[in-house]
């Protein structure tokens, strides 16, 4: 069976290289704070050419609308756009895992990513994984 495809989002602003593994193993949206700026620059520049990036691996960085929140609340900020770009309109199959860096499935977070169908979550070292599915 295929491992389920997965996206990461990063609310934190000073992850900064720990981006650039992360980001060859799965897509992955971050918190466009100075420190990931310059690494997803550094991955940018690597590849062959501008537009070689693709939807199961790569950088997309988003603006936050209010730096001095808390990243839960860019979580549940940014998911609309996320699945956007990520579910079964957009890929085939849509992800049905999303791990989460520097936030914490707060009760404001279930329920925004409950509206997009991520309905289990489990806290890790990192933040927490959020499913579609049970594990």
């Amino acid at each position: 069976m295929a491992a389920p495809y997965t996206v990461a989002l990063v609310v934190d602003a000073s992850f900064g290289d720990r981006l650039l593994p992360l980001a060859q193993r799965m897509h992955t949206w971050v918190v466009d704070a100075p420190a990931n700026k310059e690494a997803a620059k550094r991955y940018w520049a690597k590849l062959p050419e501008p537009r070689a990036q693709g939807i199961e691996q790569g950088i997309t960085t988003f603006v936050i609308h209010d730096p001095d929140g808390k990243p839960e609340e860019w979580c549940a900020g940014i998911i609309g756009s996320l699945d956007i770009h990520h579910n079964e309109y957009s890929h085939s199959p849509g992800y049905a895992v999303l791990e989460v860096y520097g936030a914490q499935p707060t009760d404001e977070v279930k329920v925004a990513f409950r509206e997009y169908g991520l309905l289990n979550f489990q806290p890790t070292d990192f933040g927490f994984v959020a499913r579609k599915y049970e594990p």
